[in-house]
This record gives C-alpha cells, structure tokens and sequence, in this order.
C-alpha cells in the first residue's frame, strides 16, 4: 500500500504512517510491518517507550491514549488529554481537572489540578483552583513552591521563570527555592 506521508517517530526503525484518509498508523523496519493500523488522527513522538495517540470522537472533541514501541494501547483511549511521558509520569485530563498517571496506566497524582506542565527537574507547575494560582508540586503531589503566581512555567537546568503579574518576572532556582528578580 502508498502512504500519504511517512514521519519519523523518535523511536529507531518505527515510522508514524499517513493514509490516503488521512489516518495515522505506526510501521515498524526491523519487524517489517504495520504495528499499528492507522486509525488515530495524530500519533506523537515516542518517549520514554510510549507515543501519546489522539482519535476523533464521534461528535466534537478528541480522546488521547498511548502504544509501546510493539504497537500495543498501553493506556487506553479513553482521556480528555495525554501528555508525553517525562521522568515517568504524564499528566492527563479527564473531566475538566488534571493530573499524573505512570507508564501503566496508574493514577499517581489524582486528578485534581485545573492546568499544569511535564514534570522537569523533578517539579511541575500546576494550577490549584480554576480562579487560583500557579505553584509547583513534586512526584509525591507535595506543594514545594506555594501557589501564588499568575503564570509559571516548566524548570530547565534547576531554573525556571514565573510571573506574580504579568508584568512581573522572576527566576526560582530549586536547589534552596531561592527568589531572584529577573528586573529589579
């Protein structure tokens, strides 16, 4: 069969596939065959061994799940959102509120957040409430850094930049959770 497109996946010898229908699948070089069928709108890069998928519903919307490297759902199609897997977890929503799970589909940090990141240096930015502020939790779901900024975003290399106001910027250093004005 002509694919429409064929991509890279991240993952050594798997290609994401694109049918004349515009559907994605996942084709496996060294086992020489289609691994997954192209059925999903959209299939991601691999990532610690699983590739987030996304599917149309029947009315408006799309549910996220993941494949291993075998092809295999290892989590099934069934979340409002699926993130990439980093440093063994992936946030996910279901139901409007937000939350972490593992490599096997179990539940880490319940959902509970109203926005969040990838976890990144160990930490992730969340939401607490839907009106409320942005602070940082660790894998144990312990507020590490309080809650009170506007905007925050994910750590690199031990720093990451939030704002109080967006008018306000500041870098958080995790080693001691020092403050540092970025402008005065």
């Amino acid at each position: 069969m002509l694919y429409k497109k064929i991509m890279s996946s991240g993952e050594n010898g798997i290609f994401i596939i694109k049918d004349g229908a515009d559907h994605v699948g996942l084709y496996s070089v060294p086992a020489q065959k289609i691994i997954v069928e192209p059925q999903y709108y959209e299939i991601e890069s691999f990532s610690e061994g699983l590739a987030t998928v996304k599917k149309r519903k029947a009315d408006l919307g799309f549910l996220w799940g993941a494949v291993d490297v075998n092809g295999s759902v290892i989590i099934p199609v069934e979340y409002d959102y699926l993130g990439t897997s980093s440093e063994g977890l992936i946030n996910f929503q279901k139901e409007n509120k937000m939350g972490f799970l593992d490599k096997n589909n179990k539940i880490i940090i319940p959902a509970m957040y109203y926005d969040f990141s990838a976890f990144s240096d160990g930490l992730a930015a969340v939401k607490v409430s839907e009106t409320g502020k942005y602070g940082y939790i660790d894998k144990t779901n312990t507020l590490v850094i309080p809650a009170e900024y506007e905007d925050a975003n994910p750590f690199y290399g031990g720093f990451t930049s939030v704002a109080k106001r967006k008018a306000t910027l500041r870098a958080v250093q995790v080693k001691d959770l020092l403050l540092y004005r970025a402008n005065g």
